[in-house]
């Protein structure tokens, strides 16, 4: 059995639902207060509905094989040496910054240089005060960068009344927009951004070694998760083309390499409804910031009937986060055949 622990969080759920539905890995619950479900196209798999930031805690302790929470909650909880590793880093969604804020009134602080400078006057004082709900991430952070006094104060809810309450002088949190740190007077620095965040996938390596059904499961999961991500930069597009060959319709479309597809162009005959001859339909791929591009070359050179739709998947000859698990795994990945 295959247990995937996903976010319950409200702001976390809806979003994490729906970029899996859009992968093909749709998941079913008899209600949404059951804390269990499952994910039909993965056999024998169960869905845990956890807080994002415990789900971290819950694959390394191995109440999990899989799960799904931000790059920072990951980071923050995995040990060096852990069992855990990264599958996917990047899922496309809940993208944020775990940074260090500091108030507005602090105008000789304008770079991470700054505040370590500023550490380093108050050697013999109590130094500054970090409230964070990161204490891992910001000690190894600010050490890293030469500082040395200061003391983390960890805390949970809302951080950015901190600094004005006076029991931290800045804090380390996780900001999108920035707006509420503006709000609360506060502000970031130059060299501030500890991590850069967003959704990921994590595993835990020791469950899946011993449990080849689960790591079957995983294999669909990476698949179609890979697939869908590489397939959002791409369009298909489908035009009509009257010419005299296949091949010079396809030399006029490889004579701009930039739209003429991942492999290149696809062209086929078509039996025009009129009898009319020498019509070919032309099937390419290409990159979301080409589309218009193509567009423009295809009606040049007197494309008709031009279709463009999404890509659903784009799957290489390998997955490349599944082989990198199985050698993480101590096992060799399949080699094609062809």
């Amino acid at each position: 059995m295959l247990r995937i622990a996903l976010p319950s969080n409200a702001d976390w759920q809806d979003p994490t639902l729906d970029f899996l539905n859009s992968c093909g890995l749709g998941v079913q619950r008899v209600t949404t207060r059951r804390y269990t479900g499952r994910m039909p196209v993965v056999p024998d798999a169960v869905v845990l509905f956890q807080r994002a930031a415990d789900i971290p805690k819950q694959v390394e302790a191995g109440a999990a094989e899989i799960g799904l929470a931000g790059l920072d909650q990951y980071l923050e909880s995995h040990p060096d040496g852990g069992p855990s590793t990264l599958l996917v880093e990047s899922l496309g969604f809940r993208g944020a910054d775990l940074v260090i804020a500091v108030p507005e009134s602090w105008d000789q602080v304008a770079t991470i240089e700054d505040l370590v400078e500023d550490s380093g006057l108050a050697q013999d004082g109590p130094g500054f005060r970090v409230a964070t709900k990161y204490p891992n991430l910001t000690r190894n952070y600010l050490v890293d960068r030469g500082m040395s006094n200061f003391s983390i104060i960890e805390a949970g809810g809302t951080l950015e009344a901190a600094p004005a309450m006076g029991y931290a002088d800045f804090i380390v949190d996780i900001s999108s927009s920035g707006n509420t740190l503006r709000e609360n007077q506060l502000k970031t620095i130059d060299g501030g951004t500890i991590v850069k965040s967003q959704a990921c996938l994590f595993a835990n390596k020791d469950l899946l070694s011993r449990d080849d059904d689960a790591l079957a499961g995983v294999r669909i999961v990476l698949e179609l998760i890979e697939a869908r991500l590489r397939a959002s930069e791409y369009y298909s597009i489908i035009a009509n083309i009257q010419g005299d060959s296949p091949s010079q319709i396809a030399g006029h479309i490889q004579d701009h390499p930039e739209i003429a597809g991942i492999e290149g162009p696809t062209v086929s005959q078509v039996f025009s409804k009129e009898g009319e001859t020498g019509w070919y339909a032309v099937t390419m791929v290409v990159s979301r910031d080409k589309v218009i591009t193509a567009l423009d070359h295809l009606r040049a050179i007197g494309g008709n009937g031009i279709i463009v739709f999404p890509t659903t998947y784009a799957f290489e000859a390998k997955c490349v986060a599944y082989d990198n698990l199985l050698v993480q795994l101590g096992r060799t990945p399949v080699e094609s055949t062809v």
